[in-house]
């Protein structure tokens, strides 16, 4: 069996996995993984005292071996009833991205297909990607996400500095 054959493992993020996951694709959720790590016992201890807005994101980490991180997911609830959730992050490791589209997209939908099994009160989802990242919507769409609206963001970038004449 190579390793392309060997099944897709998904599972929360685990403190041991943190030290996997310093490539530059993930490199700026660092912050981010560690709060959620950190926060994982007293959001347990809350939670079974009343049902409350989580204080972390959940992480999904996909691995083919157990030392070769491939992606990861990053949800979190929106409501405190937890039925809407939305998608904060979707990343793939260089390892899928060099495997290729196919790879990377079969890798993406199995984390999002996992993390929408793993909120069973969740009746509504949310996911924002660029109009022009195509890749992501398909796999947003494949997972049965529809547009729901559309924005153009601007954004004012200065002029740089000019020194002239001094």
């Amino acid at each position: 069996m190579s390793q392309s054959d060997s099944p897709l493992l998904i599972q929360p993020l685990k403190g041991w996995q943190l030290p996997l996951l310093q490539e530059p694709a993930f490199q700026d959720l660092l912050p981010l993984l560690q709060r959620s790590l950190l926060l994982q016992g007293p959001e347990r201890l809350l939670h079974s005292l009343a049902p409350r807005r989580a204080l972390a994101p959940d992480v999904l980490v996909a691995f083919r071996q157990a030392q070769q991180p491939l992606g990861l997911v990053i949800s979190e609830r929106l409501n405190r009833s937890g039925s809407c959730w939305q998608l904060h992050q979707l990343r793939t490791g260089t390892a899928v991205q060099a495997a290729g589209e196919a790879g990377r997209m079969a890798v993406q939908a199995a984390l999002v297909r996992e993390a929408i099994q793993r909120s069973r009160d969740a009746a509504s989802w949310i996911a924002t990607c660029s109009s022009d990242d195509n890749d992501r919507l398909a796999v947003l769409r494949q997972q049965g996400f529809q547009p729901l609206r559309r924005e153009t963001l601007w954004r004012w970038q200065p002029a740089a500095a000019c020194n002239c004449g001094a």
